[in-house]
């Protein structure tokens, strides 16, 4: 009898925890999801221009990422409200993000190189890391390949919905080209 209370106290112990919600941060974020915040690229370069690429290819990884349904990346005025300048932990907290994507922008010439990092802040860790090199003047192509990696390893398939929202930056690029070559 005393192993058939055991028994009975187990299966409902556990049917209580399968039916739990899943776990919350404290900024009231289901942690299980990807919740990202991309932070602003900083640039290593000393030409100016390089900031602007740089703000660019964020920009451009954010819109990548509001185009999808499986992912929730943090607002821009969500992030300007916030001191960026504190540990990458504590910001993520601030604006309940579990996933932070950063990165910098170094220029020669025409050339551009962009290291990016997909860090878990909630297991202190990198996820992803990637480097990318491309031409001022294809700068598109370069933020599109930067965001096409970043939803590979984010390991997240876009849907029709997703596809159909997303901007054709192909059409973009061949454009691009077609323009330089003139």
């Amino acid at each position: 009898a005393a192993s058939l209370v055991v028994v009975a106290v187990g299966l409902a112990v556990w049917a209580y925890l399968a039916k739990r919600p899943a776990p919350v941060s404290p900024a009231g974020f289901d942690t299980t999801g990807k919740y990202i915040a991309v932070l602003p690229f900083r640039s290593l370069s000393s030409d100016p221009n390089t900031k602007y690429e740089a703000e660019g290819i964020a920009d451009a990884i954010s819109a990548r990422l509001f185009s999808l349904g499986d992912v929730h990346p943090v607002s821009a005025p969500a992030l300007e409200r916030v001191d960026l300048n504190q540990r990458e932990s504590t910001v993520a907290q601030l604006v309940g993000a579990n996933l932070i994507v950063r990165g910098t922008v170094q220029s020669e010439g025409e050339r551009l190189q962009v290291f990016v990092n997909l860090d878990d802040v909630q297991k202190t860790r990198v996820v992803w890391s990637g480097t990318f090199s491309g031409l001022r003047w294809d700068l598109f192509a370069l933020e599109d390949q930067v965001a096409s990696a970043i939803v590979d390893a984010l390991n997240v398939k876009p849907s029709l919905q997703d596809q159909e929202r997303r901007p054709r930056s192909e059409e973009h690029t061949s454009e691009l080209q077609s323009h330089h070559d003139l």
